[in-house]
């Protein structure tokens, strides 16, 4: 993997004042330099090293702040916010996070990383090249960026002393969670969804019922219809022949088997039905609808007869 070669001559410090100058919006280069508390020549330098970390953003003719960058701007050093910005910046500056999980274990092990550190993963992990003094500029601001976010103090190099940042207990909670890969956080943070069983759509009352498959011919052909039932109440004051009729109505209807009748009526196809409507008259005339009707016609008759009789 190819890398943008760091800047020798960016800082925190600069980083944190261009920032500041971009609260209100968008600038040119020109009003960065008028506006800014930085030397022109070290404007960009750390305009590269701010979009890098995700703190800038840059077009041809401007730069602007980011979200991250502004609230950057307005916390104080040392507060948990602006340590968090720093954080997630060098999760999102690949050649940081890269030589930064290079480092940890040997930060682990003695609790300093130094300057010399940093400028020996740059020539060999990640294949950095540059002169001595590029590399150890950019290895400055490497570890600068590590105070920032709150993984430790640093301090600058005297009487032979290496440049260098003395690790605070939250550099192994830091290391974490910049080496964690953005898909391990993902599925980490995903619940799990069971999807062998859909889910049942819910009603105002409740779950709604699973809809029931519909019953093919064969199906329904096989299933016990119900059954013929009659009752009759009479208390002795009936015609004798109305109540002859109507026997012989009910008795039709049970000759003719009607479970039978009613279970191939409701599946037979329009051919059938055709061919059923094409019956001799006979036949129609034994049907209990016909029957009834007799009785019907019969019970009206006797009662004119009577009314005559009166």
């Amino acid at each position: 993997m190819s890398y943008s070669k760091p800047r020798k001559d960016a800082s925190v410090e600069n980083l944190l004042s261009l920032c500041v100058a971009l609260r209100e919006g968008e600038l040119s280069r020109d009003e960065i330099a008028e506006k800014a508390d930085i030397g022109s020549s070290l404007i960009s330098d750390n305009i590269h090293f701010g979009v890098q970390l995700g703190f800038l953003e840059e077009t041809e003719d401007s730069v602007r702040a980011t979200n991250r960058g502004i609230t950057a701007s307005y916390a104080e050093e040392g507060d948990d916010d602006l340590e968090e910005q720093f954080i997630d910046g060098i999760r999102s500056y690949s050649l940081y996070r890269d030589v930064f999980s290079e480092l940890v274990p040997d930060g682990k092990e003695s609790g300093v990383l130094t300057k010399n550190d940093i400028i020996r993963v740059f020539r060999t992990s990640v294949a950095l090249t540059g002169s001595e003094s590029t590399l150890g500029g950019a290895a400055i601001t490497f570890l600068q960026t590590l105070d920032a976010a709150g993984c430790g103090d640093y301090v600058a190099g005297r009487r032979g002393n290496e440049s260098r940042i003395e690790l605070s207990d939250q550099f192994d909670l830091i290391a974490e969670r910049v080496t964690t890969s953005d898909d391990t956080n993902k599925k980490e943070s995903t619940p799990d969804i069971d999807s062998s069983e859909p889910e049942t759509p819910q009603g105002n009352d409740g779950p709604l019922a699973s809809p029931q498959p519909i019953p093919d011919r064969e199906t329904l052909s096989e299933t016990p219809s119900t059954p013929f039932e009659v009752s009759l109440s009479l208390d002795g004051d009936e015609d004798p022949q109305n109540v002859e009729q109507l026997i012989l109505a009910v008795r039709r209807g049970f000759d003719r088997d009607l479970d039978v009748n009613y279970a191939d009526q409701a599946v037979d196809s329009d051919e059938d039905f055709t061919h059923e409507n094409e019956v001799d008259d006979s036949d129609e005339s034994d049907s209990p609808d016909q029957s009834l009707d007799s009785f019907k016609q019969t019970s009206k008759e006797a009662a004119e007869g009577a009314d005559q009789s009166d």
